[in-house]
């Protein structure tokens, strides 16, 4: 999980910033991140982790590229069916209807970012209504309260750490 998300994305982001910055273009660098970045959750540490770096390397990026016209996003979904879910057997009716908890479709992603790229310098892009109505709720729930209600809604998450 290091390698892909921390180590392949810092060796390609520097090795497109550099080309485009000799060559006087510009252009943008998505790093697909996480909701699961602003967040820790159980028996997603290393998950988690890796994509809050991702997030925190995209906006430093984007600071330092900025004066070439390098645009960087750090593009933050909740959950997405794609075709990872199809071959473990989870039908996309079944993700989405489980409550609050909405799936978007992987077009609807790619809109939401190509969308947040065309407006003012937005680094961060959490697309989707209710993944930014969540990431503003987590934003001010005390953390012993969030702590306390993750550990509680234990039916999201089968796997004990031993």
């Amino acid at each position: 999980m290091v390698n892909v998300h921390v180590k392949a994305s810092i060796h390609l982001a520097h090795l497109i910033s550099a080309n485009l910055k000799v060559l006087g273009l510009t252009g943008t660098i998505i790093n697909v991140c996480s909701l699961a970045s602003m967040i820790p959750l159980p028996t997603s540490a290393m998950y988690c982790s890796t994509k809050s770096f991702l997030v925190k390397f995209s906006e430093s990026l984007a600071l330092e590229l900025k004066p070439y016209g390098i645009k960087v996003q750090a593009l933050c979904p909740g959950f997405v069916h794609t075709d990872f879910h199809d071959k473990l057997g989870i039908a996309k009716e079944k993700c989405h209807t489980k409550g609050i908890v909405t799936w978007m479709g992987p077009e609807e992603v790619v809109k939401d970012s190509l969308k947040a790229l065309k407006h003012n310098w937005q680094v961060i892009c959490i697309p989707g209504i209710w993944n930014k109505a969540a990431y503003q709720v987590l934003k001010i729930v005390p953390r012993n309260l969030y702590y306390k209600a993750i550990t509680e809604y234990d039916s999201c998450f089968s796997t004990k750490i031993k």
